[in-house]
């Protein structure tokens, strides 16, 4: 995958590492179990920067909470809620159902407010809002109506956000799942030059850790190009 991450992890031992963390609370069936981390690690499709940025104690947390909001939604016929939350100081990770549902060959497209809308909202407010650069003629940007609490104004966090290419359930739950990666970006250099255009030199560290080559060049090539003019 040269736009995406590297596998420099060994999967298969982080999945039998998960499997051992998912055995240890007996609250599934061995059966069950096996299923599901197959299903999770396979068919579901999640992008692979995830397996990159979680533990297998996050990881098994995940798994087990969406195998319990499938049983939940099987033996009630309330359709429950799908969402993954883990915050702390320095990053955040988000997953919730896409509001595109259908099967591989035919998905339909939800109206009105959908999880990930309400979802797309919650981050914008607590995270993205502290910009307060100015473009053009000393317009600002940034969304500052939103009131961004106290912990997160004026810190800077760079989001990548994905969706899995498979269904959470063919039958129960025919819906994606989107996944929102936030983390306080590291610089390689926090202090470059006026004009410097070096990716190596501007990148956050995790990126350059983990970006393919391709997608390199490709933001390279953007960053000579926006020295270049006046407005983006």
């Amino acid at each position: 995958m040269e736009q995406g991450a590297y596998h420099n992890k060994d999967i298969q031992a982080q999945i039998a590492e998960v499997g051992k963390i998912l055995a240890q609370d007996s609250l599934f069936s061995e059966a069950t179990l096996k299923k599901e981390i197959e299903w999770f690690y396979g068919p579901l499709g999640l992008h692979e920067f995830y397996f990159l940025g979680h533990s297998p104690a996050t990881i098994a947390s995940h798994i087990q909470s969406l195998i319990g909001a499938k049983v939940l939604t099987k033996a009630s016929g309330v359709d429950q809620e799908f969402k993954l939350v883990q915050e702390n100081e320095k990053s955040a990770f988000f997953a919730t159902r896409s509001n595109v549902q259908g099967d591989e060959s035919n998905s339909t497209r939800l109206s009105g407010g959908s999880d990930v809308s309400n979802l797309e909202r919650f981050i914008e407010k607590q995270y993205l809002s502290s910009s307060t650069e100015c473009i053009g003629d000393g317009v600002k940007t940034g969304y500052q109506y939103l009131e961004p609490s106290e912990t997160t104004k004026n810190r800077q966090y760079r989001l990548q956000c994905y969706r899995s290419t498979g269904l959470l359930d063919t039958t129960l739950v025919p819906s994606h799942m989107r996944l929102y990666f936030l983390q306080e970006p590291e610089f390689v250099n926090p202090t470059p030059a006026a004009g410097e255009t070096d990716i190596h030199q501007l990148a956050d560290k995790h990126f350059l850790e983990r970006a393919g080559d391709n997608l390199k060049k490709v933001y390279q090539q953007v960053l000579k190009t926006a020295s270049n003019q006046m407005t983006p």
